[in-house]
């Protein structure tokens, strides 16, 4: 699929109202008792190994919201799929998302948006998703900067969110360049 094809598609699949279903999905996550609406991060996230603080994320549910977020901040969007049954999910929620330097970088650089791929299949179709979790940073009109699929410790995890911002910095400064926006730097003279 091309990246023009792949784009399309991921706007298709946020305009068919994605986001207020997942946003009713994460309410009732939020009642007691019920299994309907699951969502990979709860209200109360687990605490990290080892007794540290706790940088709490803040998880959107809703692409679209997300999505206006990172238009409005110029941030991108650090979008994690996740399984109801996948304990793979579980283990990245708990060992690598809920690690204070993880959750600080995500909180002061991405907007995090959270989607569960069993009660909506056509996005992970149209990301051509193949393993539980997989983590995508995309740009705010839903250009794929990095994929990131499967389970990663901590410290690999935020090596590929760094490597991911700068990969988008790069690319946003050239876009700037080509539009006239930077103007672009002088050869330095070498003697």
């Amino acid at each position: 699929m091309t990246k023009a094809n792949k784009q399309w598609w991921i706007a298709v699949a946020l305009s068919l109202g994605l986001g207020s279903t997942l946003v009713h999905g994460a309410e009732n996550a939020k009642k007691p008792g019920t299994s309907q609406g699951f969502s990979l991060f709860r209200k109360n996230p687990v605490k990290p190994a080892g007794g540290e603080q706790q940088a709490e994320v803040q998880w959107l549910h809703d692409p679209q919201e997300a999505f206006d977020v990172a238009e409005e901040t110029g941030r991108p969007v650090l979008l994690v799929f996740g399984g109801k049954r996948c304990s793979w999910c579980r283990k990245l929620e708990k060992d690598t998302l809920a690690e204070p330097k993880v959750a600080s970088l995500i909180s002061e650089s991405f907007v995090p948006l959270h989607v569960n791929v069993e009660d909506h299949p056509e996005l992970g179709e149209a990301l051509e998703v193949e393993s539980f979790p997989t983590s995508f940073v995309l740009t705010a009109d839903g250009g794929v900067v990095s994929t990131t699929p499967g389970y990663l410790p901590a410290a690999k995890y935020r090596k590929a969110l760094q490597q991911s911002l700068a990969k988008q910095l790069q690319s946003s400064s050239k876009v700037r360049q080509a539009s006239g926006e930077v103007p672009l730097e002088k050869p330095s003279k070498k003697r």
